[in-house]
């Protein structure tokens, strides 16, 4: 079953209008999608918006997609959501989102829900979320500037290690490189997203199309490794050698280099071998390749690409080698090791020159 499509957008503040046209543009360009999650304020900061807020808040206006919303402040969020708690199809405890009308929906406070398959995580309010997404209105602090963050939503995040982390209500776009968790199998993506209608232009709607992770192999023989070294999670993994980071797969510099820019293409999920990897990961493991083929070709080099695969295969390492010739004595990697210092130096130089091909860039 292909992974859930789901459409992030930073603080909409009441420019319905402008955010709804843009997301029916992109649900019929590049869709379909099958929600909108919307962080950060929702509602306007004056009245001069209420009549459009109005317009869809009561049906006289379509939404593209459901719309699930957090920020219950702004300029008639009161009425709005007052109205909307005591309809009889919101009463009780309700973490999925409170029915304002048909595609929009209040995630009041904080919870977590399901959403076509996926862990919903969220926090709402001014000064602030095992989660999938987790959607927050302020971001926490280290991300950039720590003025006017919150130390509570960084103790949360590493408490339920989403796969994605989304926020707003700083009003720029940024997306940090991904970072591990200790204890988890998979990576965390921070992304930061400016308000509707900014008037940088900045991005203020994403994709995302999370595939499901596994932590056990799909067949009947393999096993996985608790000291697996190649799975993120492991203590055993060497992190400072990895240079990109997908959603499906990493590159990492080899250990032991046979040649300069020896590299390998491993999927993050613990599986034994490419072959056997969902289909949907088949087309980000080609990106990496093609990128791959024209980084060795700026340097006039053949690039080979191999796998070892047999029975008691571990974790899968698809082998990227170029420039391979009159090198015997680097046959067995472990006469090729470097100290950590020079593996570190190795990686940076490597990252600078690769990263105008980096398909993660």
């Amino acid at each position: 079953m292909a992974p859930p499509r789901i459409l992030l957008c930073g603080d909409p503040v009441g420019h319905l209008n402008q955010l709804f046209k843009r997301v029916s543009s992109v649900n019929k360009s590049a869709g379909p999608f099958d929600a909108l999650l919307c962080v950060g304020q929702f509602f306007p900061d004056s009245s001069d918006r209420l009549e459009e807020l109005t317009e869809y808040v009561d049906g006289r206006k379509n939404i593209p997609l459901p719309t699930y919303f957090i920020g219950d402040y702004g300029a008639g969020a009161v009425k709005v959501l007052t109205a909307a708690a005591k309809e009889s199809c919101n009463l009780g405890f309700k973490m999925d989102g409170l029915k304002i009308r048909d595609n929009l929906f209040w995630l009041k406070g904080s919870g977590k829900f399901v959403l076509h398959g996926l862990t919903v995580a969220y926090l709402s309010g001014r000064k602030s979320s095992s989660g999938v997404i987790a959607s927050t209105s302020d971001i926490p602090p280290g991300i950039s500037d720590s003025s006017g963050s919150d130390d509570t939503i960084s103790e949360l995040v590493a408490e339920i290690k989403p796969r994605y982390h989304v926020a707003g209500s700083k009003g720029v776009f940024y997306a940090r490189e991904p970072y591990m968790n200790a204890d988890a199998a998979h990576v965390t993506r921070f992304i930061g997203l400016a308000a509707v209608g900014n008037a940088s232009k900045q991005a203020n709607v994403k994709e995302v199309k999370v595939a499901a992770l596994s932590t056990v192999c799909r067949k009947a023989g393999w096993y996985i490794s608790k000291e697996c070294w190649f799975c993120l999670s492991s203590p055993n993994v060497e992190s400072h050698l990895i240079t990109s980071v997908g959603e499906n797969f990493y590159c990492a510099l080899a250990k032991g280099p046979l040649v300069q820019d020896h590299v390998l293409i491993l999927p993050i999920e613990h599986l034994p071998n490419t072959l056997s990897s969902p289909p949907e990961f088949e087309i980000e493991l080609v990106k990496f390749q093609n990128s791959l083929k024209a980084y060795f070709k700026s340097r006039k080099k053949e690039v080979v690409f191999f796998e070892w695969v047999y029975l008691k295969t571990s974790h899968a390492n698809l082998q990227v080698l170029a420039g391979l010739l009159n090198m015997a004595d680097r046959a067995d990697w472990r006469n090729c090791k470097l100290d950590k210092e020079e593996e570190i130096k190795m990686v940076e130089r490597f990252k600078s020159s690769f990263q105008e091909y980096d398909p993660n860039q």
